[in-house]
């Protein structure tokens, strides 16, 4: 049995996320293991027209950042779904066994969590996963969130199984399972914030949770993956370089409109050592119209 994604979802991300790096190395510096970061510039790129003339290429975000890293162990390889790097964690009802070969990094509910990638799941059941029916059927579980929003985006998914492995029939639905972020996925995060006419509170975090709405679910929407940058990650080689990342939407202008806006950028290590926090300059995205 092979288990599924809503689709829906998976093309929400294949369009939002999307980023280019270009590093350099120099010749062994002193930098602390964790990465450092500098802002250099953000700029707002209008899709033209498609060269088959059916559309308007998406509209990019493109950001530039300088980065230090003193062991050079930034970077997620795109086939890495594996803990500490899995998409999120599932709830059961037993402990799964343990995996030696993989790192230990599910910490909550008494370790009562497992992860799904795209592998087959053989006997998916026999790790009794917390259900949506749970909240009605067993005890204990009646204090889940119900599937409304948010948390239908960010609390449970609908997961469906190819039961005769034929791709031209169609899924089938498994259940609707509850499960958490992993935060460790990504290593390059990026929050938008609106300028605000409030002295006290000058700037209001766009809360993309509360914009999207099930099944369109926007989560992460903003954040991506650095690739890993080093030849060899069993030696620690210290890097410096510069990163540009370019955030594709068909719907900036809609979101945002006229509106003043920063950007809040961070990134994370192998190591799960974070970075410092930058904030691009205030820009909008008719300033170059």
């Amino acid at each position: 049995m092979k288990i599924f994604r809503q689709k829906i979802f998976l093309q929400l991300l294949v369009v939002v996320f999307c980023g280019t790096i270009v590093s350099s190395c120099f010749e062994p510096p002193e930098y602390p293991d964790a990465p450092e970061i500098v802002f250099k510039s953000v700029d707002y790129v209008k899709g033209g027209p498609l060269g088959d003339g059916t559309g308007q290429a998406a509209d990019s975000i493109v950001i530039r950042l300088s980065f230090k890293d003193g062991d050079g162990d930034v970077g997620i390889s795109a086939d890495e779904q594996y803990p500490p790097f899995n998409d999120r964690w599932y709830y059961t009802k037993v402990q799964p066994p343990h995996d030696a070969s993989l790192p230990d990094d599910c910490t909550s509910y008494n370790k009562k969590c497992w992860y799904i990638n795209e592998r087959i799941i053989e006997e998916p059941e026999k790790f009794k996963y917390i259900v949506y029916s749970d909240r009605r059927k067993t005890p204990g579980y009646d204090t889940l969130k119900s599937f409304t929003k948010p948390y239908n985006c960010i609390n449970w998914e609908a997961v469906y199984y190819d039961d005769d492995l034929n791709p031209d029939t169609p899924t089938k639905p498994f259940d609707t399972l509850y499960f958490t972020l992993n935060p460790h996925y990504n290593n390059l995060f990026v929050e938008f914030e609106m300028k605000t006419d409030d002295p006290a509170s000058p700037y209001e975090t766009f809360d993309e949770k509360q914009f999207f709405s099930y099944p369109l679910c926007g989560i992460r929407s903003f954040y991506g993956r650095i690739p890993i940058l080093s030849e060899d990650l069993g030696r620690d080689t210290p890097l410096e370089g510069e990163i540009r990342y370019s955030i594709p939407s068909v719907s900036f202008e809609t979101i945002f409109g006229a509106k003043t806006l920063r950007l809040r950028i961070y990134i994370e290590d192998r190591a799960l050592h974070q970075s410092n926090v930058i904030y691009t300059r205030d820009f909008n995205l008719r300033e170059n119209n």
